[in-house]
């Protein structure tokens, strides 16, 4: 590893929530859910700094639901591994300006724990047809406990 290397990891590492996972637990399962009539849809990535992706998908969201992704890899290979997120929230409804938006990690079944929450609150959320949504980006490291 090159020193800049090295500089731009401290830095993401530094920028980012941790969220611990089992090293004897199955696949990771990412759930976003948002509520009201608000439309949510986003891409998200997991990689290694300076390696190519491991994996990588879309999410989309109709008013009060959730989408749901496993991540098709090997707990190990998680380790200290990046996940980023764009996601774009919009209301179907000028009444409805207020919501939430939020992203769930889980492995066989319960949710894992993370250093900082993945919770978005907003009070002005625009509406669809302005096609300007509101952007949440964000992600966090994968770290194994025993």
């Amino acid at each position: 590893m090159r020193e800049g290397d090295f500089i731009k990891l401290n830095i993401i590492v530094m920028s980012y929530p941790i969220c611990f996972i089992n090293s004897a637990g199955g696949r990771i399962m990412v759930q976003l859910k948002v509520n009201n009539a608000l439309l949510a849809g986003g891409g998200f990535i997991v990689f290694e700094v300076g390696k190519p992706n491991i994996d990588k998908w879309e999410m989309e969201i109709k008013p009060n639901g959730k989408d749901e992704h496993t991540i098709d890899t090997a707990i190990d290979i998680l380790d200290g591994k990046i996940i980023k997120w764009i996601i774009n929230v919009c209301s179907l409804s000028q009444n409805i300006t207020k919501g939430i938006a939020e992203i769930k990690i889980f492995q066989d079944n319960k949710n894992c724990l993370t250093t900082e929450p993945l919770y978005w609150e907003e009070s002005k959320i625009p509406l669809c047809s302005t096609a300007k949504p509101w952007k949440i980006k964000g992600g966090l490291i994968f770290n194994l406990k025993s």
